[in-house]
């Protein structure tokens, strides 16, 4: 390749520049330029060729290369797609994480605060149990030292018997017997756990077929072990003991003011005198009138928690205390006016 520097300094070399000169070479000049003309021609055709060539080589490897690049930025474009994606989820799970750290956090405060307040009501607690401790450790400490005092005193005291409780029964004992022995053995025959039933009876109930014959089927039928008779003659004792019941034969004299009334009523005012020795010998005692029919052993109901038991003919808690409710009927005539009356009294009391 010949630049046109070159070319014009070599042309100077080969024209002369003396101008005497010139005119010999005017012609070979002309053939020389167009020679000359026509190799440069030459030339620049050979090297414009391969320029040409190798410019369509590089052309070809830059769009080679232009792809090659663009597939490398497409697959970046798609990772770095890829990876923001990706950032934006692990984003979010940090934000929900973040939020559900948060409501743990509020609701681990609000346990917090709950558990302080109730702490504090603990304490609270704890502050009043032992104030009242300590006042019930002063009253203890003063029922003891009262304890203390009232130990010294009776030990200052003179010893004297104790009275016996009013409410405390008396058990049989031989000091008690000597008051009615014959009595008193026949209750340790028939007595269970020192407690009998007893029916009080003379000759007028104890015909055979009489009431007194009635009481005693009926006691045997419901298995009464420890029921007895108080005979007030000889022949009640002998009727009562043939029908296999254990009497006693008692002789009491009727008062004036019963005499007159009628011998069941005569009996009837001498229970509460046969009750007494029996009492006044340790023994507890239920008493039966002879017209009782006994369907069920009594001691099975009783509850023993107070000095008197008594059945009542009384359907509910005011008729068993005695209130009387009756009907009236035409058939009653006289009496219709007495039921009024008695239902009035009920109803004043």
């Amino acid at each position: 390749m010949i630049s046109g520097r070159a070319l014009q300094y070599r042309l100077r070399n080969i024209l002369p520049t003396d101008l005497s000169r010139r005119a010999p070479f005017v012609a070979w000049s002309r053939q020389s330029l167009i020679l000359t003309l026509v190799w440069a021609s030459l030339c620049l055709a050979v090297i414009f060729g391969t320029n040409s060539g190798k410019s369509q080589a590089l052309q070809a490897q830059d769009l080679q290369a232009c792809h090659q690049e663009k597939e490398a930025r497409s697959n970046l474009l798609e990772a770095l797609t890829l990876k923001h994606e990706s950032a934006i989820r692990e984003h979010r799970s940090i934000e929900d994480s973040r939020s559900a750290l948060k409501q743990s956090r509020n609701e681990a405060q609000t346990e917090l605060a709950t558990v302080h307040q109730d702490m504090e009501e603990a304490l609270q607690h704890v502050e009043k149990a032992k104030k009242e401790r300590d006042i019930a450790r002063d009253l203890a400490a003063s029922l003891l030292q009262e304890q203390a005092d009232l130990k010294q005193q009776l030990q200052d005291q003179p010893q004297t018997q104790p009275e016996a409780d009013r409410h405390t029964p008396w058990l049989p004992s031989a000091e008690r017997d000597k008051e009615d022995p014959e009595l008193a053995a026949v209750l340790r025959q028939v007595s269970i756990n020192n407690e009998v039933m007893v029916a009080i009876s003379n000759r007028n109930y104890a015909m055979p077929g009489g009431m007194l014959t009635t009481w005693m089927e009926n006691v045997k039928r419901a298995g009464v072990k420890n029921a007895m008779v108080v005979a007030l003659d000889a022949q009640t004792k002998t009727n009562a003991e043939a029908q296999g019941i254990v009497a006693h034969e008692m002789h009491l004299e009727i008062s004036a003011a019963q005499k007159d009334v009628g011998s069941n009523h005569a009996v009837s005012g001498l229970k509460f005198k046969i009750l007494r020795h029996f009492l006044q010998l340790g023994y507890a005692v239920l008493l039966s009138d002879v017209d009782i029919v006994t369907l069920q052993n009594p001691f099975d109901h009783l509850y023993r928690d107070s000095d008197v038991e008594a059945m009542s003919d009384g359907w509910n808690n005011d008729t068993a205390y005695g209130n009387q409710r009756a009907l009236t009927s035409p058939m009653h005539m006289f009496a219709n006016s007495l039921i009024e009356m008695c239902n009035w009294l009920a109803e004043l009391l």
